[in-house]
C-alpha cells in the first residue's frame, strides 16, 4: 500500500479507496496503523508497560468489534448489489476488505496525540480534546459511508444507513 493511496483514501478519493480496499497488504499495514494509533492516543503516559499496555490494544479490540457488526449489517443491506471494477455486478467482497478499510482510518486517530494539555489550561485542553474527538469520529463515519458507496456504486445516502445503524447500536 502506497502512502499516497492511504492519504487519498483518508480524503475519500474513489481511486484510492478502490486501491486500498483491494490491496492484499491492507490487513498487515492496517494492523500496524491501529497499534501505532493506540500509542499516539496514549502518548502522554509515562510508560506503556503493565496495565497501561492494554490501552494500546483498545483500538484493535474496538475496531474488530465494529468490523463484525458492520460486516453483518452491510452484507445484509447490500446483498446482491456489489459492483466489480468492470462496473458489472460482483460477489460481495471478503470480510478482509471491510476490515482493511476500517483499519486504514487509524491514522486519523493520530490527531489525538496533539498535546493540548501542554498548550492550554486543563479546562480548555479538555474542551479541545472533546472537539477533536468529535471531528475525528465524524470524519471516520463519513469516510466509511464514502467507502461503502464506492464499493457498492451507490450514493452516500444509500450507504449511510448501513454504516450508521450498526454504529448507533455499538454506541448506544
Amino acid at each position: 500500500m502506497k502512502t499516497i493511496h492511504l492519504a487519498g483514501f483518508l480524503l475519500g478519493h474513489r481511486d484510492s479507496i478502490t486501491r486500498v480496499t483491494s490491496d492484499r497488504t491492507s490487513i498487515p499495514v492496517g494492523l500496524i496503523l491501529v497499534l501505532l494509533a493506540g500509542v499516539a492516543r496514549d502518548h502522554d503516559l509515562e510508560d506503556l508497560t503493565g496495565e497501561r499496555i492494554g490501552t494500546v490494544f483498545l483500538g484493535l479490540a474496538i475496531s474488530s468489534a465494529l468490523w463484525i457488526v458492520l460486516h453483518i449489517g452491510i452484507l445484509w443491506t447490500f446483498r446482491g448489489r456489489w459492483i466489480g471494477e468492470d462496473g458489472k455486478p460482483a460477489p460481495a467482497p471478503g470480510p478482509t476488505v471491510l476490515l482493511g478499510a476500517i483499519w486504514a482510518t487509524a491514522p486519523l486517530a493520530w490527531l489525538y496525540a496533539v498535546p493540548f494539555e501542554r498548550m492550554a489550561d486543563p479546562v480548555s485542553a479538555d474542551d479541545d480534546n472533546v472537539a477533536l474527538l468529535a471531528l475525528v469520529a465524524t470524519w471516520r463515519v463519513l469516510l466509511m459511508i464514502r467507502v461503502l458507496s464506492v464499493l457498492t456504486a451507490t450514493g452516500m445516502a444509500a450507504a449511510a444507513p448501513a454504516i450508521l445503524a450498526p454504529v448507533t447500536i455499538l454506541v448506544a
